[in-house]
């Protein structure tokens, strides 16, 4: 079944149509939403909320884009939309702190860049890599550099200057960097 005959069905109400844009399209959502998440339940829940609100919302799809992209976008926009009334999120303002007392890159951390030990990494580390990252930060990294939104529309979707988006963005960065070496580190040792 094509995707605008599955959206089709959708849009009509068959079930089968639903189940089937489901199944189809629930691993890559997933993958979307543990890039948001703090662990894997909190994905799960916002998979399956994203899902509800891509049927809510099924009407709206016009065919001219993909539908894959379609869904991407929406639960993008229902777990940025979970994040802010759960409350857990970080105030832009005070996520620097989270960086207080974090020195500024060594020689040697500067040569590690070319540490072919990157390349080295598997998915699901650089994933647990991600989660560790303050809020904040984790969703302007996943919105920027992996779901490859530009910072007008992000400031625009979480409510933040452009400025700001790009601070975090390098800030986000930074620590990534510092977190990635520290693992390189650590599994070095083992």
């Amino acid at each position: 079944m094509s995707d605008n005959s599955l959206a089709d069905g959708c849009k009509a109400g068959d079930r089968e149509a639903m189940r089937a844009l489901y199944e189809r399209f629930y691993s890559p959502m997933l993958g979307v939403c543990i890039r948001y998440a703090a662990n894997f339940a909190d994905a799960e829940d916002f998979v399956q909320d994203g899902f509800i609100k891509v049927f809510n919302d099924i009407r709206s799809f016009k065919g001219t884009g993909s539908l894959e992209g379609w869904i991407r976008r929406v639960i993008i926009n229902s777990v940025l939309m979970q994040l802010r009334k759960s409350k857990r999120e970080y105030a832009y303002d005070n996520l620097e702190a989270t960086l207080e007392g974090t020195a500024d890159e060594s020689p040697d951390e500067k040569n590690d860049d070319k540490n072919n030990d990157i390349l080295d990494l598997s998915q699901q580390e650089a994933v647990d890599i991600i989660q560790t990252l303050p809020e904040g930060f984790r969703k302007v990294l996943n919105l920027y550099v992996i779901d490859g939104f530009k910072h007008r529309e992000i400031a625009d979707m979480l409510g933040i200057s452009v400025g700001t988006s790009k601070s975090q963005l390098n800030r986000a960065r930074k620590l990534m960097k510092q977190r990635l070496i520290e693992h390189i580190k650590t599994k070095n040792k083992l």
